[in-house]
């Protein structure tokens, strides 16, 4: 299953970006942009290595039988995405978080700004 935000920037026309939720506990935890299982499970003391968002799942998309892209449900779920780093995720959805939260999780994670621009 999969999530599919539209993001408007400022003169620019709307992208559609594809997101995968990782929300059941004890399930794998995957990059909320490629998909990729990380190795850790959710609800684990490994999700802190991560940047969380849980946001409201209003249409969440899976495949059919044949691999094409169908509209699974559509409603108010919640959806956890994680995301490698803050920066990742500003830069999925083209916004700016503020400086002093990004430096708490950095502080956390033991990485440094210069090492996130990688």
């Amino acid at each position: 299953m999969s999530f599919r935000p539209r993001r408007t920037t400022k003169g620019k026309s709307k992208t559609t970006i594809t997101l995968f939720p990782s929300n059941n506990v004890g399930g794998p935890i995957r990059n909320a942009l490629t998909g990729t299982p990380t190795g850790y499970e959710v609800g684990s003391r490994a999700e802190k290595r991560f940047w969380k968002v849980a946001r409201k799942d209003v249409e969440r998309w899976g495949t059919d039988l044949n691999g094409e892209s169908v509209l699974k449900t559509s409603g108010y779920d919640m959806a956890l995405f994680f995301f490698d780093s803050p920066e990742q995720y500003e830069r999925a959805f083209d916004v700016v978080l503020p400086e002093d939260t990004k430096a708490e999780w950095s502080l956390r994670n033991g990485v440094s700004a210069e090492d996130d621009q990688l």
